[in-house]
């Protein structure tokens, strides 16, 4: 929801300027108010959800601050605008900039959120998700996703059933191809060769030992007849890097698509 409640508030500041109704003015300013809820209401969450128990009360006070600071900053330029008779319509020329860089910048750090609620939209027009044993995906801590690959879409299904970050792993040799790369690199694919290197089965276990959810489709190709095909080797000279207390390893089977 951050990610559109930036869009939405950049476009309403864009339009903002070229009404001149009363009535449009309401519309407008309703819809602003109501994407910079979607936008700072899912941020405060992340905020508390994020922040270490000893540490809540100063952060929470920090961004207190640091949003006074900013509202202030900007009553102070309405007064300066009105005092010196400067056409208001640069102001919200001003507030759209903000909002742009806003927007552009929350889509850089958080690509994935945009996404999962674009197909959450797109394919629960067509299917419906239903998730079974969500009670085992730990809301902190790393844990290594291992399931089933029945089609193009599978990330997706696992992405919209879990609400953290998954760091998907790809094959590399798509990985590479100039045209995605760069995307993939946004939403943090880890690209691994079929000969399972060393560097690459490291930078997997060094995610979930960050903390991280890393979702692996072990049997490394499509099975074209929807049952279980041989697992390769990868995942478990991944789990050679991992300790006990480094993460869990959580499987999970996907069907229906």
């Amino acid at each position: 929801l951050i990610p559109l409640g930036a869009l939405g508030m950049f476009l309403m500041a864009f339009l903002m300027p070229y009404f001149i109704s009363l009535l449009s003015y309401s519309f407008l300013f309703f819809f602003f108010g109501f994407c910079g809820a979607l936008f700072i209401v899912p941020l405060n969450t992340l905020i508390q959800f994020h922040a270490k128990e000893n540490e809540l009360g100063q952060i929470l006070a920090g961004n207190n601050f640091f949003q006074n600071i900013a509202m202030l900053g900007f009553l102070v330029l309405a007064t300066l605008f009105a005092k010196f008779e400067i056409n208001v319509v640069y102001l919200f020329y001003f507030i759209t900039l903000v909002t742009f860089i806003g927007g552009f910048y929350i889509l850089l750090k958080f690509p994935f959120s945009l996404v999962r609620i674009l197909l959450s939209i797109a394919f629960l027009q067509r299917y419906r998700l239903l998730v079974e044993g969500f009670e085992n995906i730990p809301e902190k801590g790393g844990a290594l996703l291992l399931g089933n690959h029945i089609s193009f879409i599978d990330w997706a299904v696992v992405q919209m059933a879990i609400p953290r970050k998954i760091y998907f792993v790809m094959e590399r040799s798509i990985y590479s191809k100039w045209y995605i790369k760069f995307f993939l690199d946004k939403f943090g694919i880890i690209p691994v060769s079929s000969t399972g290197s060393k560097t690459s089965l490291e930078l997997i276990a060094k995610h979930i030992k960050e903390g991280n959810l890393v979702c692996l489709f072990p049997e490394g190709t499509l099975s074209r007849h929807g049952q279980l095909n041989e697992f390769k080797a990868g995942f478990e000279l991944a789990c050679e890097y991992l300790s006990e207390d480094d993460g869990k390893i959580i499987p999970f089977y996907i069907r229906g698509l």
